[in-house]
């Protein structure tokens, strides 16, 4: 059964998400600097991930699912819980 909050998110998000556990990372557009993170689940429009450590993230970021650099995503950032965030995928052109 899932929890109130899970089925509060998916509402809110108007498109089914996956659960899953996928390591990745946000490259910080300022210095290159990679802040570890777990991905929690996904959907069209976004994901939930973990920071494994504490980290200032800024308002958008790439979201890099390979340790290559080759698979990204650019993201804003929708929402924080302690290390825990909500992010929003973008369109490169999006302002």
């Amino acid at each position: 059964m899932r929890s109130r909050r899970s089925l509060d998110q998916r509402d809110q998000r108007g498109t089914a998400r996956r659960d899953l556990s996928y390591p990745l990372a946000i490259e910080l557009p300022a210095d290159g600097r990679l802040l570890p993170c777990m991905m929690n689940d996904i959907s069209k429009g976004g994901a939930r991930v973990t920071l494994r450590e504490d980290g200032e993230v800024p308002d958008r970021f790439v979201l890099r699912l390979d340790n290559a650099g080759r698979a990204t995503r650019q993201c804003r950032l929708v929402w924080r819980r302690g290390n825990e965030l909500g992010v929003a995928f973008i369109e490169p052109e999006e302002p």
